[in-house]
């Protein structure tokens, strides 16, 4: 018995947009090669008759096959053929113990099973399964069913899908004529998700249903497989070839080739394929089809025998793509629905959790940094204004005595003699020096540039600043007001800052600045 891990999971955090959470696989075991699983059913009291009815001969052998699980309990399962239509006998004729074939999986995961002739008189039944316990008793024990099965002597099944059960809780191998599938959920960031089936197991003789996909994009190649040369050939930049990598193959296995395109105006769907020895050099002929000039989406399939040459070890497919085209190579003789190789499903998850992990880390990083820069800064200016305060108090201390001092200096100097006075009544007085320029008069203080149209004004209440003639900023009664401003970097008032999110120029972030 096969002891694989079932579900595998990886989880990704923080994303912003839209991108893979996580994965989750599962496996699941049914009759059906094209119709998967859908549930589980529990027998926890006596007796259980599973739903489909099959046709009986009486004399003819037929084997009733369990695949379970034992939840809890000890008592061992009996099971045969629950007679729904019958001229004697009872119902239950021919009940036994089923017994264990092979090993448990790794969970308890089992196949039990019993041969058995239909007696007289029956011509109808079902799978019927009994664990021999009561109400009276108590239900002490209990099995999960994954399928209930039955066979003729020819190893055929009378149902193709007796139950539609599944969710096996790890791989088993699948006896034959029987199916295990493989579950994907794929989880995004946004709450949605996809869900993709693939077989993944031993089908029944002449079915095979292979279901992974066998070409792997991160592996192909530009360029096509060429008639002539071992080389590929050169890819048309509007007809986009691709060729996959070299995929092992054995002589008279199945493969199902299919390729999903849309083909513009003049276009053509064409595809071929190569097999190679095990120097991958080519072997026979390439065999190749299309060309067509369907325009359109298109989707083709080919069923691709290996020749019985021992010699062959390898395959390449090789396609147009144009803008959307997708392949998908599998083994066996059905086709099924498109899904990514499990390399590139991996690889995506791998790339989208490398760009964002990496990403956010480095944004939490730049962002600390300039936390640290800007706690350090204003801590910086903390201290000098703390300095600030000391010396504006001392001022404050000192000043009314300065201005006492002050006023008696002014009251002194009125009472000099004037050395010289000039009385200019309107007129201004002006200074210049080489490019720049003073102006005096009784309506203020100018000064300025020639030929700049920036200068600054002094009056007795009021310090102007002017831009092209116009006022644009002033200091008055200790308010200093600004039409325009621009902050380059941050802007602090008290302990508040805002600055530009280093990781979005878009962005700007307040912080509070704890100096604790």
């Amino acid at each position: 018995m096969s002891k694989l891990i079932a579900t595998s999971q990886m989880t990704l955090v923080n994303l912003a947009e839209k991108a893979i959470d996580r994965t989750e696989v599962t496996f699941w075991h049914g009759l059906s090669a094209t119709k998967h699983p859908l549930g589980v059913y529990d027998c926890g009291g006596r007796d259980h008759a599973f739903a489909n009815e099959f046709d009986v001969v009486s004399g003819k052998k037929y084997t009733v096959r369990i695949i379970a699980q034992k939840t809890k309990g000890t008592i061992n399962l009996k099971g045969g053929i629950w007679y729904t239509e019958r001229t004697s006998g009872h119902q239950f004729d021919g009940l036994a113990a089923l017994t264990q074939a092979g090993e448990l999986s790794e969970d308890g995961l089992g196949i039990w099973e019993r041969t058995l002739t239909v007696p007289n008189g029956k011509t109808k039944g079902r799978v019927y399964v009994q664990l021999e316990q009561s109400s009276t008793s108590g239900f002490s024990t209990a099995y999960r069913v994954y399928d209930a099965q039955v066979f003729d002597e020819n190893g055929q099944p009378l149902v193709t899908d007796q139950n539609n059960f599944g969710a096996l809780t790890s791989p088993m191998a699948a006896p034959d004529g029987t199916y295990i599938w493989k579950r994907t959920i794929t989880y995004y960031t946004d709450g949605t998700n996809d869900i993709v089936w693939e077989y993944s197991g031993v089908g029944a003789k002449g079915v095979e249903v292979g279901g992974r996909n066998l070409y792997i994009i991160s592996k192909a190649s530009k360029g096509f497989i060429s008639m002539n040369s071992e080389s590929l050939g050169g890819q048309n930049s509007t007809n986009k070839e691709y060729t996959s990598d070299f995929i092992p193959v054995t002589a008279g296995e199945q493969f199902v080739f299919q390729g999903w395109v849309t083909i513009a105006e003049g276009g053509g769907s064409w595809r071929a394929w190569q097999f190679y020895g095990e120097d991958k050099k080519k072997i026979g002929d390439r065999p190749t089809n299309g060309g067509q000039a369907t325009v359109g989406l298109q989707h083709y399939t080919h069923n691709i025998t290996v020749p019985n040459n021992t010699s062959i070890k390898y395959i390449r497919v090789s396609a147009r793509l144009y803008e959307d085209g997708k392949l998908k190579l599998e083994r066996g003789n059905v086709a099924t629905d498109y899904s990514l190789a499990p390399e590139d499903v991996q690889s995506d998850i791998d790339s989208k959790a490398d760009q964002a992990l990496t990403q956010q880390q480095l944004n939490a990083l730049a962002e600390k940094e300039a936390l640290v820069r800007a706690e350090m800064e204003a801590k910086a200016s903390i201290d000098q204004l703390d300095k600030w305060t000391s010396s504006y108090q001392a001022y404050v201390e000192s000043n009314d005595q300065d201005k006492k001092e002050a006023e008696q200096q002014l009251i002194d100097n009125t009472k000099r003699i004037v050395a010289m006075s000039q009385d200019w009544e309107d007129k201004k007085v002006h200074w210049s020096f080489l490019d720049t320029y003073m102006d005096y008069s009784d309506d203020g203080l100018s000064i300025g540039k020639r030929g700049n149209s920036t200068s600054l004004r002094i009056d007795n209440d009021r310090i102007s600043f002017y831009s092209g003639g116009k006022e644009v900023a002033y200091f008055s009664q200790g308010t200093l007001q600004i039409d325009n401003g621009v902050f380059t970097k941050t802007l602090q008032i008290g302990r508040y800052r805002e600055e530009q999110y280093s990781g979005d120029a878009t962005i700007n972030v307040t912080h509070y600045l704890d100096f604790a």
